[in-house]
């Protein structure tokens, strides 16, 4: 018993371990130079994380980039994931990395609870454990800076095993299903349709062999139930969300974009080649042990119909991963709700989980019969992975002569592949006096393999070097200032101040990169940028062929529709030749602008003349918080605030509530009369209020719920 605890703890550890030296770093994919990471949870992160430490206060907007956005409706966040406070505790990125490594931990757990619960031993049920935690796909989504899809893939083990332990007429708490899927819309609602795609399908599996114990209408009550109890939880993102979508461009997606990134079917090749690199949605391969004990699993006897029905889940999300290359696809995007997700490559973290499940079996049926090799057909696994090995090994000196570079992939995958046919010839031939070891060494194969791969494909770089990526260029706009009283924003073309730089330095971008934009400031930026936008792009200008450096070298910014925003600074990677900029220098390969045109963060014009026109007054700012500002304005006139316009902000006059007026389509304003004037904006958005009173209360009845199934139980009991 002491043994399989120290197993466990190593098992599970094993992320941990590994991340606990590098914690103040942060990850990349081997040969990119961006991370989600590091662009988008990490400010999103220090904003919230100097809110409450600094402002003693919990932001609900950040005015880091895009003109400002609202940090409630947006599911990059963090705000509203519980389990993700804790990384706000730590030093950042420190925080983030742990708390990647506990989330593959609890996948880790919930794969090895859910294999106990299906009958697989104590061996068998660890191997997927480890086997789940070091998956490429999911290091993959790491290295790419996917926090959020981390996350949510850690619940969808837990989720099984909640629907196994809910649905039967005792259970203990029946809504536990419920809470997971909440759980997984807060980590990342684009999640949801995919664990839930799983969860259906096993529990129709386990309605066929439960039929007698509990009726149809009884398990469907209890689904329904649970499905209103997830609602609900994940209400204080989901409502806010809803209000945001409509009036961004994630609204505005064509068909094209939701398919981006299918998997080409020719890129199953990756089963057996690792990609060590590359493009991480496109990532699939699990491992020549994982496949090889796969396969092995489809030839045992007392598992046949679980492992058919994991090997049809495996095919049937492999498939949808193919998105635009499978027929009748594009139907399935237009249905309510599938018509907002993009990515269907993401599906495959579902298929890995098959993978797992069908491997775990095949190893438990080489755990619990020593001479299962020995009794198996002519035709069997073991061929087919010798005709692997042997495959792939041939083709390494074709690619080599022809690339010029020694094929690093090719040689792992043969390796592997034979590796573990060596290691099965071995078992099939009799090693029952060390069939434990024999089968220590099958994890042993399997660490080697997918760890080495994990570290092959992901390098890795100080926080330091990260948040100071062009430190310079941040610390002369610091230092220069705008010359005017307030705040301040930069703009960028050609992404030349980082955002995570942005917010180590404190600088508010006009620019950015984020899935949600609204729609009105995309257009606004259009005409201010002197770029075309030629459809749904997650950054802002678009970068088409993914050069920042130079797609937009022949945009021509309008300094006066920039100044409006606020906008007292460019950095380009190219020269600007508009009129109302100054050069302040070339710094290294950025060329810095200083706009003369800039307007102060707010001021008072006349209500007749066009924006920015007539201006009567500049406001003194006596507060700017996240969620609050305040003007003392000299009337009459029309305040303009260079601030986005958004639902939820709310303005009062001398402390009467007023009307906040959209100008421009874009920022806000607010109808002053003759005299001086306290102005405050208050950002109070309902949505957020309601939603959080929606799961409050949910996990309020959830709770009694809970607590009046104890107290039945006890009184049968």
């Amino acid at each position: 018993m002491k043994f399989q605890k120290l197993s466990l703890f190593c098992v599970f550890g094993l992320p941990l371990f590994l991340l606990l030296p590098f914690l103040n770093s942060f990850f990349f994919t081997a040969g990119s130079h961006f991370s989600d990471m590091a662009i988008t949870h990490y400010p999103n992160a220090l904003t919230i994380q100097k809110g409450v430490t600094q402002k003693g206060e919990i932001p609900l907007w950040s005015d880091a980039i895009l003109g400002g956005f609202p940090l409630t409706a947006n599911p990059l966040s963090g705000l509203h994931y519980p389990p993700g406070w804790l990384a706000l505790l730590f030093p950042l990125p420190a925080g983030l990395n742990l708390l990647v490594a506990l989330h593959l931990i609890l996948g880790g757990v919930g794969m090895y609870r859910f294999l106990r619960g299906e009958g697989v031993s104590h061996v068998a049920s660890t191997f997927g454990a480890m086997a789940w935690e070091a998956m490429p796909r999911l290091w993959a989504h790491f290295g790419a800076g996917h926090l959020t899809l981390l996350y949510a893939s850690g619940w969808i083990p837990w989720l099984l095993v909640a629907h196994r332990s809910a649905f039967h007429l005792r259970s203990r708490f029946p809504v536990f299903p419920g809470i997971i899927s909440g759980m997984i819309i807060l980590a990342d609602p684009r999640m949801l349709p995919v664990a839930g795609l799983l969860w259906i399908g096993y529990g129709l599996m386990r309605v066929g062999r439960l039929i007698t114990g509990m009726g149809l209408i009884h398990q469907g009550l209890r689904g329904v139930m649970n499905l209103a109890i997830a609602a609900g939880i994940g209400a204080v993102l989901i409502v806010p969300l809803a209000e945001f979508l409509p009036l961004s461009t994630r609204a505005q997606m064509t068909i094209e974009d939701r398919l981006v990134m299918s998997l080409p079917p020719e890129r199953l090749i990756g089963l057996v080649v690792p990609e060590m690199g590359g493009t991480p949605e496109w990532v699939v391969y699990v491992g020549s042990v994982v496949l090889s004990l796969g396969m092995i699993g489809l030839w045992s006897s007392g598992f046949r119909k679980r492992i058919l029905f994991w090997g049809a889940g495996l095919v049937l999300f492999t498939l949808l991963s193919f998105g635009e290359h499978l027929p009748g696809y594009t139907w399935l995007t237009q249905l309510p709700g599938l018509n907002l997700l993009r990515v269907p490559s993401r599906w495959l973290i579902v298929a890995d989980f098959c993978w797992i499940v069908m491997a775990s079996y095949g190893l438990e049926m080489l755990w619990a019969n020593p001479d299962f090799l020995g009794r198996l057909p002519k035709f069997n696994p073991l061929l087919v992975v010798l005709g692997l090995g042997f495959l792939i090994l041939a083709l390494i000196p074709p690619v080599w002569a022809f690339s010029k570079v020694f094929p690093l992939r090719l040689a792992w995958g043969a390796l592997g592949f034979l590796g573990v046919f060596v290691w099965l010839v071995l078992g099939r031939k009799g090693v029952n006096a060390t069939h434990r070891w024999w089968i220590f060494w099958i994890f042993i194969w399997m660490a080697i393999d997918l760890w080495g791969v994990n570290a092959l494909s992901n390098y890795r770089l100080p926080a330091e070097k990260v948040v100071k990526e062009k430190a310079t260029i941040a610390e002369i706009i610091s230092r220069e200032g705008c010359g005017k009283e307030g705040p301040f924003r930069v703009y960028s073309p050609s992404y030349s101040l980082p955002q995570q730089t942005a917010a180590y330095y404190d600088l508010q971008l006009a620019d950015g990169v984020d899935p949600l934009q609204l729609g009105a400031y995309s257009f606004f930026m259009e005409r201010a940028g002197g770029y075309e936008n030629e459809g749904y792009s997650v950054t802002l200008p678009p970068f088409r062929n993914g050069e920042p450096a130079t797609d937009q070298i022949l945009s021509k910014p309008d300094s006066r529709r920039l100044g409006y925003l606020n906008v007292c600074f460019l950095a380009t990677e190219f020269p600007l030749g508009e009129s109302g900029l100054r050069l302040v220098g070339r710094f290294q390969t950025t060329y810095l602008y200083k706009n003369l045109n800039a307007l102060p963060r707010s001021w008072v014009q006349s209500e007749m003349t066009s924006l920015g026109e007539g201006i009567l007054s500049i406001p003194a700012l006596k507060s700017i918080r996240a969620n609050r500002i305040i003007l003392d304005a000299q009337g009459p006139g029309l305040l303009v605030l260079s601030e986005i316009y958004y639902p939820g902000w709310r303005v009062s006059v001398d402390g009467h509530s007023s009307e906040v007026v959209p100008v421009y389509g874009v920022f806000r304003g607010v109808v002053l009369p003759a005299g001086e004037h306290e102005v405050v904006f208050q950002f109070t958005p309902l949505s957020f209020f309601t939603g959080m009173s929606i799961s409050l209360i949910t996990l309020l009845i959830t709770g009694i719920l809970w607590m009046r199934k104890l107290v039945i139980r006890k009184r049968e009991s």
